[in-house]
């Protein structure tokens, strides 16, 4: 479809930024707008998963495009909403981002110390909008090769002249990781709400991002510096169940508050849990009722967003899946019984207390490490449903044919169930950008 008027998608500056900030206090409102900042990151992140079914009827009353989204269908053809929910919006944080920086470059009357917070949350919020971009836009990385595929679009600057680049996949998480650690330097260790970012943060997305990798001593490394300054569970046992929705925003366990809001697959009208991933949970586990709730008879949906509401998935780091990456990463480099101890700590917070107020967790022990890994593995996808996790976990543990899976769905069409099955590997787990985007393109840095 022609896409007339909308040649500027990528290159377009967010409207807060059509009048050139001249204060710090004016930086300070483009990186506190938590709508643009905080809540543009593209839903392809969760739709693609296996945590969640359609009826025929949930189906139906999609777009072509979302339909096309939910059956893996490999060429995606955008339309202009489609476009700008999942492609521009999440390309917001970034161009605000970089007005900010340039701003600051611009600007020699800012203190010291605004100057350095700015920018410390500027790079911050670029390295998580482009890490989430490069788990849906960019192919796998691949700690076994070159990763020469196509990674991110890049954007150097909110000029809308200049043309945007494709990097390929080993210079895309070079970029992230760059941004991260810079941005770890300039900001305080924590911050004053979840909706800005911090040292602890920033430790937790880095952290995440070399498990993404494979890099499992350095994952281990940052996932034990962000524990060291903020290790808060929320013990669910407290959890007052009876809200439709019993977590309330920026909780506790959230480090950095960030959310999608284009998982139209996914909405609570519309998903149906995974009956396979609900049966997994154990009935003492205090997520089962935490979660989930019985939709109609043979319907589960999901309620556990740590959101306050179904607005869309949540995908900012939580001291729980620190804990997670923690755990992982020490049975992966052979401490088993360590990674089960720091397994404990996290489900014991999860489990229904006993009379004397013990947890009634029985943590199971194991003598070889890869039954340990399993346990976490499956561990780690009942506590991160629906934040953002599963589709990358997909992609990194289909790499390693002991946790490849393939993936199905099945539709009923006129009477007649159809299956679409996603393979472990298959090109359809990086989304294709957009063409209208793709033909604009500069070429890459070498």
């Amino acid at each position: 479809m022609a896409l007339t008027g909308c040649k500027k998608f990528l290159d377009e500056k967010p409207d807060l930024n059509r009048v050139q900030p001249s204060r710090a206090e004016d930086l300070y409102a483009l990186l506190d707008n938590a709508m643009e900042i905080n809540g543009k990151f593209t839903g392809f992140i969760e739709m693609g998963c296996d945590d969640y079914t359609l009826n025929a009827s949930a189906y139906s009353e999609l777009s072509t495009f979302y339909q096309d989204v939910y059956i893996w269908k490999p060429d995606l053809i955008y339309t202009v909403a489609d476009i700008t929910l999942q492609w521009l919006n999440a390309y917001t944080p970034i161009m605000t981002a970089n007005v900010v920086e340039e701003s600051l470059d611009r600007l020699d009357h800012i203190s010291e110390t605004d100057r350095k917070l700015l920018k410390g949350r500027a790079l911050f919020v670029k390295g998580l909008a482009y890490s989430v971009l490069a788990q849906t836009f960019a192919e796998p990385f691949n700690a076994k090769s070159e990763n020469l595929g196509k990674g991110i679009v890049w954007r150097n600057s909110s000029d809308p002249n200049e043309k945007s680049i494709r990097l390929n996949v080993g210079q895309s998480y070079e970029r992230i990781i760059a941004l991260l650690e810079e941005a770890a330097q300039l900001l305080p260790e924590s911050a004053s709400d979840s909706t800005k970012p911090s040292k602890e943060a920033c430790y937790a997305l880095l952290s995440r991002i070399y498990l993404w990798m494979q890099d499992y001593e350095r994952s281990l490394y940052y996932s034990e510096l962000a524990l060291a300054l903020n290790n808060h569970l929320i013990d669910y046992s407290k959890v007052d169940g009876s809200p439709l929705f019993p977590f309330t925003a920026m909780n506790e366990e959230t480090l950095y508050f960030a959310y999608c809001n284009g998982s139209m697959t996914t909405l609570q009208n519309t998903a149906d849990v995974s009956e396979e991933l609900y049966d997994s949970y154990e009935e003492d586990d205090l997520r089962k009722t935490l979660y989930f709730y019985e939709k109609s008879p043979g319907q589960i949906g999901f309620r556990g967003h740590y959101m306050g509401m179904d607005f869309g998935s949540f995908v900012g780091p939580t001291v729980a899946e620190l804990y997670l990456i923690k755990a992982e990463c020490q049975v992966r480099l052979g401490n088993t019984d360590q990674g089960m101890v720091t397994m404990g700590i996290l489900l014991e917070n999860r489990w229904r207390k006993k009379a004397d107020g013990a947890s009634s967790l029985d943590l199971p022990s194991f003598s070889i490490g890869e039954d340990a890994l399993r346990y976490i593995l499956k561990e780690r996808r009942k506590e991160l449903v629906f934040r953002g996790a599963r589709w990358a976990d997909l992609r990194r543990l289909n790499l390693d044919e002991r946790f490849a899976i393939t993936i199905e769905r099945s539709i009923d069409m006129d009477g007649k169930a159809v299956k679409y099955t996603l393979p472990p590997n298959d090109r359809r787990y990086t989304y294709p950008i957009p063409k209208e985007v793709e033909e604009k393109l500069g070429s890459n840095e070498k």
